[in-house]
């Protein structure tokens, strides 16, 4: 249900991306779910070009039209074909926060937390093998929770709060979900009837990814996984029962897919 006070709920089309070229298109970002390569797609759409510093492109959230500013209101958006926000997995986001800004290259430009984890939590600096790695994801993990209790050294940050953080925003927009994992082939058949050249313009666009050195077979064991599970509960629900109506529906095209409500 709704219950966003009305001038908090006037604001909610603010949050979601848009072009200028094809406003019905609307896009409500989660960090670590694919949103480096969701804005830099959305860039090319409307400049028909690249993003000069790809990786950089959140400095640049003010550049990008809002539903709310192109006049859409909340009633309009739940009706909308192309409004949508993309899910993840949280093992597979844990993964890439744990590869990308602690064992990475984010790791240099990011908020200290790599420096924290080896300060005060044992974290492993150049761990060898699939243990060490395992290692330190259990210590990433012990961290997070510490952290979104609100005990430790770090403020909360967008790239490891839990996605059902953002459920209430999407219930309000009653946004279309799908999920990263095929996400290509999914956005194709939600946006070619907008956007024929959809498939085409998502060639080459730059991905946030960090090397793994660690493959995610041998490495996330069921204990592993049942940690990260628990600590991201609702975001594992969340996936699952999406992936489930997924399997289960089998969408034929984007009129198709499935809204919040219909499925949590």
């Amino acid at each position: 249900m709704d219950t966003f006070h009305p001038e908090i709920r006037d604001t909610l089309p603010d949050r979601l991306f848009s072009t200028r070229k094809f406003p019905e298109l609307q896009y409500f970002a989660i960090t670590k779910c694919g949103c480096t390569f969701m804005k830099n797609l959305l860039w090319r759409i409307d400049h028909g070009r690249d993003h000069a510093d790809a990786l950089r492109i959140h400095r640049n959230n003010r550049d990008f039209p809002k539903a709310g500013q192109l006049g859409y209101t909340v009633g309009q958006i739940r009706t909308l074909d192309y409004s949508f926000v993309i899910l993840r997995d949280p093992v597979e986001r844990f993964l890439s926060l744990y590869f990308d800004k602690v064992m990475g290259p984010g790791a240099n430009r990011f908020i200290p937390l790599r420096q924290v984890l080896l300060e005060n939590h044992g974290l492993i600096p150049h761990p060898t093998g699939i243990d060490g790695h395992r290692a330190n994801c259990h210590t990433l993990l012990r961290w997070l929770e510490l952290n979104l209790a609100g005990e430790s050294e770090l403020r909360r940050d967008a790239h490891w709060v839990p996605q059902s953080q953002r459920f209430r925003i999407i219930r309000a927009m009653d946004l279309k979900v799908i999920l990263l994992e095929g996400l290509a082939a999914r956005l194709e058949m939600l946006l070619s009837p907008l956007i024929p050249d959809i498939a085409q313009l998502m060639q080459g666009v730059e991905r946030n990814t960090a090397p793994r050195p660690a493959p995610r077979e041998a490495l996330v064991t069921d204990a592993l996984r049942d940690a990260i599970n628990a600590l991201y509960a609702q975001d594992a629900r969340a996936a699952q029962a999406v992936a489930a109506f997924w399997a289960r529906e089998k969408p034929a095209s984007g009129r198709d897919y499935p809204r919040f409500t219909q499925i949590l």
